[in-house]
């Protein structure tokens, strides 16, 4: 028996097609390289916490989140900040390459214990969402 040898057209066929299938390897490559890129640039959800007589303040920058995305609650002693964050991307040409990224954010902070867990006061503007904490000495103090 001998062994089975390539159809003459079969290999005809690939070297037709090898021409294309090393574009299409560059394009779709390029593409993922561009896409890991952009990725890598993607601003990522960034927090500060800071200590006033009164209060503390939660600072958290949330690239892509909305207002409607936000959840903050006061679970015993944690506060949890929860947000759907978008961020879309496109080379500029109509027509051409675009994603939307979408990176949830769900993080938990020990909430100190002089903090009051009613009395929280939130409020979001140009990505950044503000969370101000009442503290206990504060409140029998007057402030």
């Amino acid at each position: 028996m001998s062994a089975l040898a390539p159809l003459a057209h079969e290999s005809s066929l690939i070297s037709l097609l090898n021409p294309f299938i090393r574009l299409f390897d560059e394009v779709t490559g390029s593409w993922k390289a561009m896409v890991q890129s952009t990725m890598a640039r993607a601003p990522e959800a960034a927090f500060a916490l800071e200590e006033a007589d009164a209060t503390y303040l939660l600072k958290a920058f949330l690239p892509g989140a909305t207002r409607e995305g936000i959840s903050v609650d006061a679970e015993g002693d944690e506060l949890r900040v929860r947000a759907a964050c978008e961020t879309r991307y496109s080379d500029g040409k109509a027509g051409s390459f675009s994603y939307v990224r979408q990176k949830p954010v769900d993080e938990r902070f020990h909430l100190p214990a002089d903090a009051l867990r009613d009395g929280l006061r939130v409020d979001f503007a140009d990505g950044v969402l503000y969370v101000a904490i009442p503290r206990r000495m504060a409140l029998a103090a007057g402030v």
